[in-house]
């Protein structure tokens, strides 16, 4: 019962987020910048409470997690999916959208395969690589970790889900961006999914193992310290 309570500390972390970037706005910012802020802030916010709500805290351990857990989140909106509102009323609007089609792939393993038959592998692809598989491993860890969802197939198929809206939210942003000048919307990859859902299915599998080889040692050691 304490930890259910406790648990809704977690949402200092969405306040300290807002005034990080609160304090990043100069003197003299115009109305879209704050309007930015506050929106995405706002558009986070009432994900992480919908995580808060649905999360199981029975430790202290659970409660510093599903803090990192929060914060995870408002880091990687920032990275993949932040939506610059201000750029749309700053911009010079010249209309003629249009889909980017040399930064689109709908080809399943296209780009990986290019990747590692290239006969100059670059760092840059590599660490690119890595890094989408790496994206989402802490979601998914911390959805079972945390008791959101109970299914190990659950788990992979939400994170999967999460990884082509990611890709939707960039596809539909390059394609208003294209309307204006200097407009340069982010590559939408199939091979992003792949290797976003890679990472997920990562995630499950190390919560099994912690959950194998931590959690239930710690528990037996709870139970028998308890029982001593």
């Amino acid at each position: 019962m304490k930890y259910r309570k406790l648990k809704w500390l977690t949402v200092l972390v969405p306040i300290f987020s807002l005034t990080f970037a609160s304090l990043q706005l100069e003197n003299g910012s115009l109305f879209f910048e704050y309007f930015t802020v506050f929106g995405n802030w706002i558009l986070l916010t009432t994900l992480a409470l919908w995580f808060i709500n649905k999360s199981t805290v029975r430790s202290t351990w659970d409660l510093l997690f599903l803090s990192s857990f929060i914060f995870y989140l408002f880091v990687l909106h920032h990275y993949v999916s932040y939506i610059d509102i201000g750029y749309y009323f700053t911009q010079e609007y010249l209309g003629n959208h249009h889909i980017q089609f040399e930064q689109i792939n709908f080809i399943p393993l296209k780009t990986i395969v290019h990747t590692f038959t290239n006969p100059v592998l670059a760092l840059v692809t590599i660490i690119q690589i890595v890094g989408n598989i790496l994206l989402l491993t802490p979601f998914s860890f911390a959805l079972l970790s945390l008791n959101i969802t109970k299914s190990f197939k659950k788990t992979v198929i939400i994170t999967m889900f999460i990884s082509i809206g990611i890709e939707t939210i960039q596809f539909i942003q390059g394609f208003i961006i294209s309307g204006y000048m200097f407009g340069d919307g982010r590559a939408v990859d199939i091979d992003d999914v792949i290797l976003n859902t890679l990472g997920g299915l990562t995630g499950a599998v190390f919560y099994k193992l912690y959950k194998r080889f931590i959690l239930n040692n710690l528990m037996k050691r709870n139970q028998l310290s308890h029982n001593t």
